[in-house]
């Protein structure tokens, strides 16, 4: 078929089989000359295009008219455009599926003669759904805008307003059609601002940043009439191809301003109220403490003047009342220098006062709703409301604590009860006052009893302590007498037995040393009985050496417990100099350490089984002084215990488990010998530090 198109048709048939709308070409006579693919498919033709030239297309219109909503219509306006050869365009025909084609018709005149027509069909079913729905938006944003209870103003890029919708015109007081196409700054913001909205305006339009778009606001607007009111704003950039808009939602928020301030101003003057208790009970000079507190109930509370009135009692009248404290707000003129509010009967005129006040009750309210004289004579103060709170002592009347307004807010029933609160705890105040001073001497008097009498108690204490410390190393000395009794015939006979083993055993050097051994702590636990004895005050101790080496005397202990501490899981080290004599007898010394390497292996036993124990020791010089140093890795001594600990009789351990000597006696034999003895909690554990003076040449 393709070798007998004419070369032009055979160019146009290849063009239409690439556009996107269905191409029909027909000749004078209906005859199909060119058909693309997507004109067969949009009429579902299952042949291929190249298989219809030559068709008549009359048919064609016959066989493709059910496939309309409006199968007549469809072949009538084919006849119709036919009959009048002229230009058809955007013809929409709608089809039984729902999908909706657009028409174009153009006639092929050549040389004033009609040779034929060419029809295009494009599916814009999609294109038409998308306009419908553009145009079902616009109709419910109308409804939306129009039935907003916000205010909604749409503004160019320039500041014009193009949109003021009707909760808009209600809100500023000003129609639509007034204010389309004036600037924004004009119609709603007070000038105050004009400059920064302007501002903000020429940086978006340079930048493309609005440090106020998309989120809330809370501004103050303008009215037609000038007065300024609070609102909340959102500003949402809407971009379009001719630039910018800006729609702005506004809600005027007076009401909620104005219940947030009164909420506020509620919470404030509670809080005033609730410090002001703390002052009056803590504060010295009660007159000053009620001025500081009438000032800041006075703030908290907007006021704009606060008083006391004092109530005095006249016979055979209600009696007078007289100002005595004011506080004034900022530009009130002071009221507590005139005299007609000095001494003034409650006769002329306010006599209701005085009985509702008596009776508990309290006068409030603007000053317009008040008995004819009562509003005169306040409304000539600039007075424009009242709160008047009557203030008792021990039930009496003692006089009234009033605010006045002279902005003309008023006040809430919950601030009133607020400001009855103060007026109460002032007259507890003023009780407590006249109670000080009546009790200020006979407290002076109490107070110097308790004085002597706590003087007594001490030295009671200190004598009761006394008399039971002495008790105890009384009885301590009867302890060791007893025990050195019954210890000594049986060390008796362990010395004498180890001397003869040791004249019976002279080959066999393990078994002479360990009698050696023996016969040492044998004399040893002599002497620390007789020191005992010397401690208790029954007889003096019988060691004359008065040096000895201190490494050798600490190696001493060690192989004398080394091996039981060894079986504990506890490990014990010694560094340091290698001999160091120290003045101090070779029993004692070793008496010393043994007390402080038996309590630090019972501080470590305190730790858990799987803790690691240790007990390091050193013996280092320092000048003319031994420095010897004992650290176990147990646990602290308790802060309210070490100040004491070389106290007689104060322990640590359990009851049973030590005598709370041995700390004692040790410091009692280093102090003797000229040294110190300290006990302290260090970050490993506990360290015990003895310094004791070196033997010249013990080194």
């Amino acid at each position: 078929m393709n070798e007998n198109r004419p070369a032009g048709l055979s160019a146009l048939w290849t063009i239409s089989q690439s556009l996107h709308q269905g191409i029909l070409v027909e000749n004078e006579e209906r005859r199909l000359v060119i058909v693309n693919q997507v004109f067969c498919d949009l009429f579902g033709i299952p042949v291929p295009p190249e298989q219809l030239r030559g068709f008549d297309c009359s048919l064609a219109a016959e066989q493709a008219a059910p496939l309309f909503e409006d199968p007549s219509g469809f072949i009538d306006g084919i006849q119709r455009v036919l009959a009048d050869r002229l230009i058809v365009r955007g013809e929409l025909l709608r089809l039984r599926d729902g999908r909706v084609f657009e028409r174009d018709f153009v006639p092929v005149i050549e040389r004033g003669r009609y040779r034929g027509h060419v029809w295009t069909y494009e599916d814009v079913t999609s294109k038409q759904r998308l306009e419908q729905a553009l145009h079902d938006v616009a109709a419910i944003r109308g409804l939306i805008l129009n039935s907003a209870l916000d205010a909604v103003v749409t503004i160019d890029s320039m500041g014009s307003i193009v949109e003021f919708n009707p909760a808009a015109e209600s809100m500023f007081g000003v129609t639509a059609e007034a204010v389309h196409g004036r600037m924004l700054e004009e119609i709603i913001i007070p000038e105050r601002y004009r400059d920064a909205h302007r501002e903000g305006m020429r940086h978006f339009r340079n930048t493309g940043e609005g440090p106020v778009l998309n989120r809330r606001l809370e501004l103050t607007a303008l009215r037609a009439d000038g007065t300024e009111f609070p609102v909340e704003l959102a500003i949402v950039p809407v971009p379009q191809p001719t630039g910018t808009l800006f729609t702005a939602w506004l809600r005027d928020i007076s009401e909620r301003a104005h219940a947030q301030s009164l909420l506020m101003r509620q919470e404030q003057l509670a809080q005033a109220v609730a410090e002001a208790a703390t002052i009056l009970l803590t504060c010295d000079d009660l007159d000053i403490g009620v001025q500081g507190v009438l000032a800041s109930v006075g703030h908290a509370a907007g006021a704009s003047r606060v008083y006391m009135f004092r109530h005095h009692d006249v016979a055979g009248a209600l009696g007078t009342i007289s100002q005595t404290m004011e506080w004034c707000n900022e530009g009130v003129v002071p009221q507590i220098s005139n005299p007609e509010l000095q001494n003034m009967p409650w006769e002329t005129g306010f006599e209701r006062w005085f009985h509702e006040l008596n009776a508990g009750a309290s006068i409030s309210g603007f000053v317009d709703t008040l008995p004819a004289f009562e509003a005169e004579f306040l409304r000539a103060q600039a007075i424009k409301a009242i709160v008047v709170v009557p203030m008792f002592i021990n039930q009496e009347f003692w006089g009234f604590m009033g605010f006045d307004d002279c902005v003309g807010h008023g006040w809430t029933s919950t601030e009133e009860t607020s400001l009855r609160t103060l007026a109460s705890n002032i007259g507890v105040a003023i009780q407590r006052r006249r109670l000080e001073r009546a009790l200020r001497q006979s407290e002076d008097k109490l107070q110097k009893q308790l004085d002597e009498l706590t003087a007594k108690s001490k030295e009671l204490e200190v004598a009761t302590a006394l008399i039971v410390k002495q008790e105890k190393l009384a009885t301590l000395g009867t302890i060791a007498g007893s025990v050195a009794h019954e210890i000594n015939s049986p060390l008796g006979a362990i010395l004498n037995s180890a001397e003869r083993l040791l004249e019976q055993s002279p080959d066999n050097p393990e078994v002479a040393r360990n009698l050696r051994l023996i016969e040492r702590a044998a004399l040893r636990t002599r002497d620390v009985i007789q020191r005992l004895l010397a401690s208790s005050g029954q007889r003096a101790t019988s060691e004359e050496t008065t040096n000895a080496d201190i490494v050798e005397a600490m190696n001493d202990c060690l192989m004398l417990y080394g091996t039981h501490i060894s079986t504990l899981g506890i490990s014990v080290h010694h560094s340091g100099a290698s001999s160091v004599r120290v003045g101090l007898g070779p029993t004692e010394l070793s008496q010393v350490l043994t007390n402080l390497l038996v309590n630090a292996r019972d501080a470590v036993m305190e730790l858990p089984d799987s803790s690691e124990r240790q007990i390091t020791a050193s013996t280092t010089i320092e000048g003319d002084n031994c420095v010897f140093t004992m650290t176990n890795n147990g646990p602290h001594i308790p802060d309210d215990v070490l100040p004491t600990i070389f106290e007689a009789f104060v322990s640590t351990k359990e009851t049973g488990k030590g005598t709370g000597l041995g700390l004692w006696i040790s410091k009692s034999i280093v102090s003797e010998a000229g040294g110190t003895l300290l006990l302290e909690n260090v970050p490993q554990g506990v360290r015990a530090t003895m310094r004791l003076p070196l033997i010249s040449g013990g080194k």
